[in-house]
């Protein structure tokens, strides 16, 4: 009898440690990145550093040459939960030739200025985690603050310039990401959204489809426009073609069945400027030298007047990153 309470004090320790080892392990984020290191957190913290760089836009009135860095970070402060914080700014050199009709009188105002425009910050909240063997989930909801705006409308040519210039600043940050995610650069919106995304592990390939739906509300000198209804699609695959090379390519789409931050309106005619879904190609390349992934990805849109046929802001975007994980 007095073995007995031994063997259960011995059973009570080793229980749990059995049950341990019965759960299934939870596989690590960094296996599951796709195009960019966005998506990478370790145990506690993950933090990345994106530089876009984009040109050649058309028309009168455009960007010849746009540098666009992005930082983010993750904090995971419990298992499944995720944190995130992302900011970014766009520093664009425009040409600008163009001319306005004000109470009967033609202004014309020309010139290249550069300008430097924040975009909006993003924070959200949600879950990360896998829901079974080699598939991993990522849902939350998140708010972008209002910090992106276009310079005051004004009645002289310096005004005029100066406006033009940054609704071209911030049209060829968006145009150059496909309009994926475009609150994190609409002026003059504040937005709230929520990001989903899937991605399961089949030997050496990565499949991965991307949903979100974002609403923008008008603030600030667009108080008078309709609120912005925002729905992207996106969906890739990756694969490991050497110890740390991956390739991969996504398709995406971005939908505005509401408002007119995608299209624009078209100033002679007040018209919708452009279609109201686009859709994008993104190739990728990604090292991977853990706890460090180096990235580099290209953005080509497909249709549209920023597309590669059209007449409006710069059809592509190069993009080089970098994140890294912390314990």
């Amino acid at each position: 009898m007095r073995r007995l309470p031994l063997a259960l004090c011995l059973l009570s320790l080793a229980a749990p440690a059995a049950a341990q080892e019965l759960e299934p392990e939870e596989p690590m984020p960094r296996e599951f990145v796709g195009s960019s290191p966005r998506h990478l957190h370790g145990a506690l913290l993950g933090a990345w550093v994106e530089l876009g760089f984009s040109g050649a836009g058309r028309g009168d009135e455009r960007a010849d040459f746009v540098f666009s860095p992005e930082v983010g970070a993750r904090l995971r402060p419990d298992r499944g939960i995720v944190i995130d914080a992302r900011w970014g700014l766009v520093i664009a050199s425009t040409s600008i030739d163009g001319s306005v009709d004000i109470s009967g009188d033609t202004i014309d105002y020309s010139g290249t200025p550069t300008r430097i425009d924040p975009g909006n910050p993003r924070f959200s909240l949600g879950y990360a985690g896998a829901v079974a063997p080699n598939v991993y989930l990522e849902a939350g909801i998140g708010a972008a603050v209002p910090t992106a705006g276009r310079a005051q409308i004004g009645t002289d040519a310096a005004s005029l310039l100066d406006r033009s210039a940054s609704e071209r600043s911030h049209r060829a940050a968006m145009a150059m990401r496909g309009y994926w995610s475009p609150w994190a650069w609409a002026p003059e919106r504040f937005s709230l959204f929520a990001p989903v995304r899937l991605a399961v592990r089949a030997d050496r390939l990565l499949f991965d489809a991307d949903l979100g739906l974002g609403v923008m509300v008008p603030v600030l000198g667009d108080r008078n426009v309709d609120p912005d209804v925002i729905l992207q699609l996106g969906a890739g695959v990756g694969g490991e073609v050497a110890e740390v090379l991956h390739l991969g390519i996504r398709l995406r789409g971005v939908g505005a069945p509401a408002g007119v931050t995608l299209p624009g309106i078209d100033p002679a005619t007040g018209d919708p400027d452009s279609e109201a879904v686009v859709f994008s190609v993104e190739p990728w390349v990604r090292l991977r030298f853990d706890p460090i992934q180096v990235g580099l990805r290209g953005v080509i849109s497909l249709n549209g007047a920023d597309g590669v046929a059209g007449d409006r802001a710069p059809p592509f975007g190069v993009f080089v990153s970098v994140g890294g994980e912390a314990s």
